[in-house]
């Protein structure tokens, strides 16, 4: 195969390096880039927008807050963290002098996490609308474990307005009514087997 140029009008002809650098594939001489190494990033993009939009929102909640109260903020610094699980170490805003009462520094301190649950609540809603619902396996192979997720009473309503269902959802309710089943299990730790899950 030729030579396709895809983002520099320079083309030297004899340098592979430059071909890289400028955008030109010459296949019989450049590397083909492995399935995996595109595969990955493409499926993670959905995590990624969602946690760094929480990040953004509680961040910029802090800042937005101060330079209403015409405190002397500066805009968020991020920490990346590369090649780790979450990509980041978080983010800070600095207060380049101390707030002139209780009430500013109580305002900046609470409008960051205020925010970014309001974005975590949308994030939660997109990210259960994309979810499916499924079995959970009774019998894994050696090895394997389950890891199911705790359930508040907000991510619990949240599932029920996604769904129309409490998850996760027993086989029976060993004769009871839902409700309760569910205060035996809050005060007991009592649960029957799960067949569905979110």
């Amino acid at each position: 195969m030729g030579e396709h140029p895809l983002i520099c009008a320079h083309h030297p002809e004899r340098d592979v390096h430059w071909r890289a650098v400028c955008g030109y594939r010459d296949d019989r001489s450049l590397p083909a880039i492995p399935d995996w190494l595109l595969a990955v990033p493409l499926a993670g993009w959905p995590f990624t927008v969602g946690l760094l939009s929480i990040l953004v929102a509680h961040e910029f909640g802090h800042y937005l807050v101060g330079r209403a109260h015409g405190e002397k903020v500066t805009l968020p610094y991020f920490i990346p963290l590369p090649l780790s699980a979450f990509g980041t170490m978080g983010a800070f805003i600095n207060m380049k002098e101390v707030p002139r009462n209780r009430k500013h520094l109580l305002d900046i301190g609470m409008a960051g996490p205020l925010i970014g649950f309001v974005v975590a609540v949308v994030v939660l809603f997109i990210g259960l609308s994309l979810s499916s619902l499924g079995p959970i396996e009774t019998s894994l192979p050696e090895g394997y474990v389950h890891f199911i997720e705790g359930n508040s009473l907000l991510y619990l309503g949240a599932k029920y307005l996604t769904f129309g269902k409490l998850l996760p959802q027993p086989v029976s309710y060993g004769g009871v009514a839902p409700f309760a089943y569910w205060l035996r299990y809050f005060f007991t730790g009592r649960r029957g087997p799960w067949v569905a899950w979110m």
